[in-house]
């Protein structure tokens, strides 16, 4: 009897053990396509979204600065293309610079006729030959913009995508200038047009290696430069802007004559004069600006109003703008730039001839004087005769009427180092001064200049140690005390309840 129940037990906990594993394999079987499903989801969405960030460019930029984030000038660019075009970043494969791809594939995701794609230069040397006319080779890393039958590009080296701070050991990135390139090179690609700059030599202008800064600015902008000395031009001058950078020595009589007749027939004159610069006489240069009724008065003017100077230089002034078109865009966006040992302009209040106008751009504080000369290693203080400011250091001139403009000269007064400088270039907005300024004279003052990226977030800066004293007891000790009062306040009301 007893053997006969267990017997019976046992049949049906075996079926039971039976029943459950069938159970279980169900079960399990159901997991195992679920979890299938889930993994070849995960896999399937990533690659759309990977596919996705690429063509539309979904990826939040969080950086501070938003170095990721395309500008609103580039945008309306890129919207309203009519024709394609291709960007090809010359990157070796898995060598790739993360940031450029970034930005690039940005420029793909605005719109469908921009076309991004890498090409390995050590896998397809002969496509990269085809874009190196001069024969001068492309660095790996550069990007080639160009329209779909190639009959127009534009070459941008790696080196000019970002500003490096020269200055540290280890030549840190402190600025991007992706988009900056990208966008002009489109424009450039688009337009088919450029500008011809001249600057001068043979009167101790910065030689071409310390140019090498801005002609890179000026070719990224569109122009074409050539560096010669006026009597060496094969050709007179016709349309092109010329360039006259911090002469050390004077003109010739027939280079002055020859700047002169050009602006007779409507030439354009950029010339930039440092102060102090001694007892070198310069009637061909001065009497070039007297063409416009401007006069030159040699020294140096010096700010005593630290926001109107870089600390701790006096004498790297931070000027105020006028409402010129030139500058009017920098004034609305609060962006300064250093103008370092500016002499000062005399601008004529009454032209002799209509035809004849001069406007001030820049000028300094009204706490500022002028040096007429300074001692090497001495204190810059304001004695008794020196002139008291504001005092003009930059002008736009011209020719003409309301109707019909003829020459044009701009004059600024500073050192090389406001122009020729990366620091000064890239870190305050000269460059934009310098690019407003060639756009009007060329008459095109809607050209497209987009600035840099800064890598690191905007700094404080203070002028003394009692503000920054001040700065640490509010952080360290107000803002806690208030939070306490406040808890305090609610604790005692909410223990009364």
């Amino acid at each position: 009897m007893t053997n006969t129940k267990n017997s019976k037990k046992k049949q049906a906990s075996q079926e039971r053990v039976g029943f459950i594993s069938k159970k279980s394999l169900v079960y399990g079987g159901y997991s195992l396509a679920m979890v299938v499903i889930v993994v070849v989801a995960v896999i399937l969405g990533n690659i759309a979204i990977s596919y996705l960030d690429t063509a539309f460019s979904l990826r939040l930029d969080v950086t501070a600065t938003k170095i990721y984030t395309l500008t609103e000038e580039t945008k309306t660019i890129v919207g309203n293309l009519d024709e394609n075009i291709y960007l090809y970043t010359l990157f070796n494969t898995g060598s790739e610079d993360d940031t450029v791809q970034a930005i690039v594939n940005r420029y793909a995701g605005l719109s469908m006729k921009v076309h991004a794609q890498n090409v390995d230069p050590e896998r397809n040397p002969a496509f990269v030959k085809q874009f190196d006319k001069n024969n001068l080779g492309i660095h790996t890393g550069s990007i080639v913009v160009t329209n779909e039958d190639q009959s127009a590009f534009r070459v941008i080296d790696y080196e000019n995508l970002y500003v490096h701070d020269s200055t540290s050991e280890e030549n840190q990135i402190t600025m991007v200038n992706v988009e900056s390139k990208l966008t002009s090179a489109i424009y450039h690609v688009l337009s088919g047009q450029s500008q011809e700059i001249i600057l001068t030599q043979g009167h101790g202008e910065p030689s071409s290696d310390q140019l090498a800064e801005l002609i890179g600015f000026l070719q990224d902008e569109n122009y074409d430069v050539t560096i010669s000395a006026l009597d060496a031009l094969s050709e007179p001058l016709t349309d092109e802007i010329v360039m006259i950078l911090n002469p050390l020595v004077d003109l010739t009589d027939a280079e002055q004559e020859a700047l002169r007749t050009y602006l007779d027939r409507d030439g354009k004159v950029f010339l930039a004069i440092s102060g102090l610069r001694g007892d070198v006489p310069m009637p061909n240069v001065d009497s070039l600006l007297s063409y416009y009724g401007i006069s030159y008065v040699d020294g140096a003017v010096v700010e005593s109003d630290a926001n109107f100077y870089q600390p701790p230089y006096p004498m790297y002034l931070l000027p105020n703008y006028t409402d010129h078109e030139i500058v009017s865009p920098l004034k609305e966006t609060g962006l300064r730039v250093v103008m370092p040992s500016a002499g000062r302009l005399s601008v004529p209040s009454d032209m002799s001839s209509a035809q004849m106008h001069v406007e001030p751009l820049l000028s300094s504080s009204v706490t500022s004087f002028f040096k007429t000369t300074i001692q090497s290693g001495a204190e810059i203080e304001k004695e008794a005769g020196d002139a008291e400011g504001p005092f003009t250091i930059a002008v736009a001139a011209w020719a003409g009427d309301e109707v019909t403009v003829n020459s044009k000269m701009l004059v600024f007064t500073c050192a090389k180092e406001g122009l020729i400088y990366p620091a000064t270039l890239s870190a305050y907005a000269n460059s934009d001064l310098l690019a407003n300024g060639l756009a009007w004279m060329r008459g095109q003052t809607d050209d497209i200049f987009i600035r840099g990226k800064n890598v690191n977030a905007s700094r404080l800066y203070f002028d003394n140690y009692s503000q920054v004293y001040t700065c640490i007891a509010i952080c360290v000790a107000v803002i806690p005390l208030i939070f306490i009062v406040v808890g305090l306040v609610v604790y005692m009301r909410r223990r009364h309840l």
